[in-house]
């Protein structure tokens, strides 16, 4: 039993060495498909990540990964209780000499599967496809607990689609705007994940692209057992009054309906073998 764990053992270590010497011996015969691996991490407008990447031939590379954003959180903005919504203010008796802090967040955490074109067999520039998926809820508001007695948190309610919305155990008031999980992506690069040259294994890689969502996107806001409740039709304008900047207001409600989400991400690579 022991001699044939010992026969094991080296006809497995036998094995991978071959193989590790055949994934990095330079060979002029080296068609490039699934034979090389590349971990790379990254920086731009989706944070920061990692990937990994494969060769599919001379003229394609496949590859997936993920990206978080940082920071997530904005510095909240103090707004009068006054200027929200006079129905908020009516049913929840805020007093309107308080003031609220309305803290924005964004949570644009996505993972991506990319297929990369190649035009020549050993060039740089790429054309590339592919979607990002996750980071459905990319903007969010909370407000700091309302100035109203606690015995009216996750009780005292607005009905909306039928819905009682109103804050949470904690005071909170949440919005979220969401746009679809999956979105398909377009773009253009320069430098390969995994390089051409054999014995190059460090890569510097740029790309350029956009993310199309339609600009289809929704509100949501949460009842007071904290059940998500999409509020149809509405503008983040219409649900927040003149509590914050009316040009900031406007920037958000415009970005949400834009179709499109520009991206740039710089990459560096290393192929393992």
């Amino acid at each position: 039993m022991k001699r044939l764990a010992a026969i094991l053992v080296t006809l497995s270590m036998g094995l991978f060495l071959g193989l590790s010497a055949t994934a990095q011996t330079p060979s002029t015969t080296d068609k490039q498909v699934l034979n090389h691996l590349a971990i790379g991490v990254s920086a731009g407008l989706d944070g920061l990540g990692g990937q990994i990447a494969l060769p599919l031939g001379s003229h394609v590379q496949i590859r997936a990964g993920y990206s978080l954003v940082f920071p997530k959180t904005i510095n909240p903005i103090s707004v009068d209780a006054s200027k929200l919504p006079s129905d908020v203010v009516s049913k929840f008796n805020i007093p309107t000499d308080k003031s609220i802090d309305i803290t924005p967040s964004t949570n644009f955490s996505t993972g991506r599967a990319l297929l990369d074109f190649f035009p020549t067999k050993k060039g740089g520039f790429h054309l590339t496809v592919g979607a990002h998926f996750g980071g459905a809820d990319y903007l969010s508001f909370r407000t700091s607990p309302l100035p109203v007695d606690p015995g009216e948190y996750a009780t005292t309610y607005i009905e909306i689609n039928g819905a009682k919305v109103g804050t949470d155990a904690n005071g909170v008031i949440a919005l979220d705007v969401i746009v679809p999980k999956v979105n398909p992506y377009v773009g253009i690069g320069f430098g390969r994940a995994i390089s051409s040259k054999p014995r190059k294994f460090a890569t510097l890689t740029l790309d350029l692209g956009a993310l199309y969502t339609g600009g289809k996107h929704s509100l949501q806001t949460y009842d007071i057992n904290g059940n998500p409740v999409e509020l149809n039709g509405q503008s983040i304008k219409s649900l927040v009054g003149n509590s914050i900047n009316e040009t900031i207001i406007d920037v958000l409600d415009k970005a949400a309906d834009f179709p499109v989400i520009p991206m740039a991400r710089l990459t560096i690579n290393v192929k393992l073998f």
